[in-house]
């Protein structure tokens, strides 16, 4: 059956053009309004599209034998414009028609004028887009002034967890006025004030005269347990004028044990490697003339359940006075707070976070601390022995959590 379509501006037009091509038998298939020559066919001119055939194309398709089928996706597209009979044109994909468009695919000013309204379109979106990204990520922010969102935006995205940065902008916002708390100094002030009365900090226990101090560093692999027990051990400040006595239960790494052998020797400090509960016991003992013994051990995962186990076991046997968990700041704050809840053992633990040095976020360290109800001890900030290490301090840490100023 030979179809052909008829493109004009009204009905009546396209009903013309149909008669003079097929004449006044024609069968009319079916009409449509479609626009032409605009952006994607929605800015251009409205026209009439009308599809018809012949009677006697009709006829002859009612003839035909019905085995016989048009192959599938088959589709005869004449259309009849102006000057006469023209193939249709496969319509493109339209991310085809977009990129051409973006590409630069205009060439006249009509089109060039389409492609920019659509380039602003688009623009219009992406901030939209944006803004409902920015909302969501701090969806539990407040109606607040445009000041104080940007307080809550800045600590949130210091890592600090979004209960405590909402708890200390609501006091915020309950304690001033807004021209008081427009004022960056006096609100920088008060929040550094606020962060410091939320970090518990331990110092470190006193001497006795008649046994030794005895400290343990436990805490995941790669996190500075070792270069933090060298650097207590020969920093004046702290056990560097001491009588000390080294044990390590680090087994497991070869490059571990060699790196303490080596302190060992140079600081002349005795060192014992043991493997079991029962050979700590015998080392802990066999030092008891010593003024401070430090005990490292195995790092790794804190999700192997065994070795978390056998460091259990260890510590019963070395009795510390002092468990240092050592932590990297640099750590993501859902990886520290599983590292505490496997390696909070009985005895009494304390935080020593490393890697100051290789950060620029530092919230995590009050949310963890708050968290856990663990004290914090040591905080390291360096490679040099034995300098890089000192005491926690909790202003110092509000100050890089409010001003990244340490």
């Amino acid at each position: 059956m030979k179809v052909k379509k008829y493109l004009a501006p009204t009905m009546k037009e396209a009903l013309e053009k149909m008669k003079k091509d097929l004449g006044s038998e024609a069968v009319i298939l079916g009409s449509r309004k479609i626009s032409r020559g605009g952006l994607l066919d929605f800015l251009g001119k409205e026209m009439v599209e009308l599809t018809a055939t012949t009677e006697e194309g009709v006829l002859s398709q009612k003839r035909r034998s019905p085995v016989e089928k048009k192959p599938a996706g088959s589709r005869l597209s004449i259309t009849v414009g102006d000057e006469g009979p023209m193939q249709e044109k496969q319509r493109r994909p339209f991310p085809k028609i977009i990129g051409n468009q973006l590409a630069g695919s205009a060439t006249d000013k009509s089109e060039a004028g389409s492609v920019s309204l659509l380039q602003r379109e688009l623009q219009d979106i992406k901030t939209v887009v944006g803004e409902m990204a920015e909302q969501i990520r701090y969806q539990r922010m407040p109606a607040l002034p445009a000041i104080l969102k940007d307080i809550y935006k800045r600590l949130v995205e210091n890592e600090l967890a979004e209960e405590i940065t909402l708890e200390l902008i609501q006091n915020l916002y309950g304690r001033f006025s807004e021209s008081e708390y427009s004022r960056q100094e006096r609100v920088e002030k008060y929040l550094i004030e606020q962060i410091t009365s939320l970090i518990q900090v331990a110092a470190p226990t006193p001497l006795r005269e008649k046994e030794p101090l005895v400290l343990a560093f436990v805490g995941p692999s790669g996190v500075g347990k070792t270069t933090a027990l060298a650097k207590l051990a020969t920093n004046k400040k702290f056990y560097g004028k001491k009588k000390l006595a080294l044990i390590t239960a680090d087994t497991y790494r070869v490059a571990a044990t060699q790196q303490l052998g080596t302190f060992s020797e140079i600081a002349e400090v005795p060192m014992e490697i043991v493997h079991s509960p029962r050979d700590m016991s015998k080392a802990v003992a066999k030092h008891k003339d010593k003024e401070v013994i430090m005990v490292d051990t195995a790092g790794g995962s804190h999700f192997n359940d065994r070795l978390i186990g056998e460091l259990g076991r260890l510590l019963d046997a070395a009795a510390p006075d002092e468990v240092h968990l050592v932590l990297s700041i640099t750590t993501k704050p859902k990886d520290l707070r599983q590292a505490i809840k496997l390696f909070k053992f009985e005895q009494k633990v304390r935080l020593l976070f490393t890697k100051f040095d290789e950060t620029l976020t530092f919230g995590s360290i009050v949310s963890v601390v708050r968290e856990s109800g663990l004290p914090l001890c040591y905080l390291t900030f360096g490679q040099e022995v034995p300098e890089d290490i000192e005491l926690a301090d909790p202003a110092k840490i509000a100050k890089l959590v409010v001003k990244n100023i340490f």
